[in-house]
């Protein structure tokens, strides 16, 4: 890939494609965290404890 390639690929915008899903995936991430922990939160035992793992489960650490 030479210069003109590089510069091609960046004006298409796929740099701010990553980022844009990087962001995307921190409030994803941060959303699915917040539910787990309202599912710690309940008074159903290893039920709720089950489902929090679940959640938990759900997050990932790549960008889509």
């Amino acid at each position: 890939m030479d210069d003109d390639d590089i510069q091609e690929y960046e004006s298409s915008g796929w740099r701010k494609r990553q980022i844009s899903n990087r962001d995307a995936n921190n409030v994803r991430n941060a959303t699915l965290e917040e539910v787990a922990q309202a599912f710690d939160k309940m008074p159903f035992g290893d039920t709720s404890a089950s489902f929090a793992i679940f959640v938990r489960g759900m997050k990932n650490d790549y960008f889509c």
